[in-house]
């Protein structure tokens, strides 16, 4: 979601974590934190880390 919006990575991704360049598209740590918490996910910075789902 975050390439198909023009957002770049910050590393390869290779994993099940993602490193977004968040510099590179004007948003601050704070900025993505507080988006994460009105949609009821909790973010701690630039990685984000994702669990496969059993559904």
């Amino acid at each position: 979601m975050w390439t198909d919006r023009a957002g770049s990575l910050s590393r390869p991704t290779e994993t099940n974590m993602v490193w977004l360049d968040l510099a590179g598209a004007g948003v601050t740590v704070e900025m993505l934190n507080d988006l994460g918490m009105r949609k009821g996910i909790l973010l701690a910075g630039p990685r984000i880390v994702l669990q496969p789902s059993d559904r």
